[in-house]
């Protein structure tokens, strides 16, 4: 019986065989992306992304991404990605 198990554990062909997997990627889409500029640590320190992922939460606006983050001595900045393109136009217009 032991014996049998290491033979299944052994078996090559058992190694490279893999089940399928659905994985999603999120694409770049200039398109559904904001620059985002906030006051820096140092003269807001109760503003972060966060609070502000909150306030478009309540506008029912989901961020599917983030990058680009920087920070400066008076900003800091955030690339963000939309996951609908309207969001971007209920923003802008807001």
């Amino acid at each position: 019986m032991l014996i049998q198990l290491l033979r299944l554990n052994n078996n090559p062909r058992r190694q490279t065989e893999s089940i399928p997997r659905k994985v999603e990627t999120v694409r770049d889409d200039v398109d559904k992306q904001i620059d985002v500029s906030y006051p820096s640590k140092q003269l807001a320190k109760h503003v972060d992304m966060e609070i502000i992922e909150l306030m478009l939460n309540t506008k029912d606006i989901e961020i599917e991404k983030k990058f680009g983050e920087g920070e400066s001595e008076v900003f800091r900045r955030e690339t963000i990605q939309l996951g609908r393109i309207e969001g971007k136009y209920l923003i802008l217009n807001d």
